[in-house]
């Protein structure tokens, strides 16, 4: 598999990148390039230039804010993010889940923005175009059809990224810049839940940071997944958890279950009203949000099943360190 021919061009800031971008509507931003270089070999785009921003724009930056809380530049590195004190101090549960991403190579090159962008994917769609030609093509791909369920008609790729249920968890805000200029948006809106076109920035608009607002960082938090290798892989499911401390609120939110990262507001009112974790079991929680469909390699039961057990393990972690 090799990539398919574009012009790669440097930007000295993000306003240089924005003019590129409208100068030339089919190209993309690199970042990492860890995700989008990998389906670009697969045949999965044929982008006219890469655009890179150049190092030295402010987007690497790991700061703290008296006013602000913790602000993340969105092309700072998945391997600098879980190794920063500052992260780690402030918001360990972040750290944990970007030290958790793929391997070391890949977390070097990944970055935050990358990761929380990141295309949704699924065994239909995320296969050479070898493969694909042996199958009607996929509503993701252009075609009319969604091999995951072939009685709808929209699509339900799924959304696999560590870091966006724990910055939803967190209260996170994401800082965008387009043509129009500045805006803010929670982290947790950035998600559109369509599968084709995952995340709801318009055209030409780059995420620049992240901040974590400082009540945010108040909650006792914790990540957790489920991958069939420690390393590389993408989580089967994956589950943040937090709580505030002796306070009956609890935010969960699942990944690589649905068209995007889902808060359980079911899970969350459970935990609240019972006030701690102590005797429950993976039956004792009700129904969850949400319900994960054929488009992975492991089948929705065993989704579910994996669900209810983290969600018990995680629960009791937040317990322990100081939920309610």
């Amino acid at each position: 598999m090799t990539l398919p021919r574009f012009d790669y061009l440097r930007a000295d800031s993000v306003e240089d990148a924005i003019t590129i971008l409208e100068d030339n509507p089919s190209a993309r931003l690199l970042a990492g390039g860890t995700d989008l270089l990998a389906n670009l070999k697969n045949g999965l785009g044929e982008p006219s230039h890469l655009i890179r921003i150049e190092p030295g724009s402010g987007l690497e930056d790991i700061r703290w804010d008296q006013k602000k809380g913790l602000c993340l530049g969105a092309f700072t590195s998945l391997a600098e993010l879980a190794a920063s004190w500052l992260v780690r101090r402030c918001a360990p549960g972040l750290a944990y889940a970007a030290g958790r991403v793929a391997a070391h190579q890949l977390r070097v090159m990944g970055t935050l923005g990358g990761n929380i962008l990141q295309d949704s994917r699924c065994v239909w769609y995320n296969q050479s175009a070898w493969w694909r030609s042996g199958q009607a093509t996929c509503i993701k791909a252009g075609g009319g059809v969604c091999h995951a369920v072939p009685k709808d008609k929209a699509c339900y790729a799924c959304y696999h990224g560590d870091l966006a249920p724990v910055l939803i968890v967190l209260g996170a805000e994401a800082q965008i810049q387009g043509p129009e200029g500045i805006r803010t948006e929670k982290v947790e809106k950035l998600f559109s839940g369509d599968g084709v076109r995952p995340n709801t920035l318009e055209r030409f608009e780059i995420l620049t940071r992240i901040r974590i607002p400082s009540a945010g960082l108040t909650r006792t938090t914790v990540y957790i997944r489920e991958a069939e290798r420690s390393a590389i892989d993408f989580p089967i499911v994956g589950l943040a958890v937090s709580a505030l401390p002796m306070a009956k609120t609890w935010r969960v939110c699942f990944t690589a279950v649905d068209r995007r990262p889902v808060r359980s507001v079911r899970a969350e009112k459970f935990f609240s009203a019972k006030g701690g974790t102590a005797g429950i079991s993976p039956d004792d929680l009700p129904k969850l949000e949400p319900k994960p469909v054929n488009n992975t390699r492991t089948g929705p039961a065993e989704k579910r099943r994996l669900m209810r057990s983290l969600l018990i393990r995680a629960a009791d972690v937040v317990g322990r360190e100081g939920g309610p």
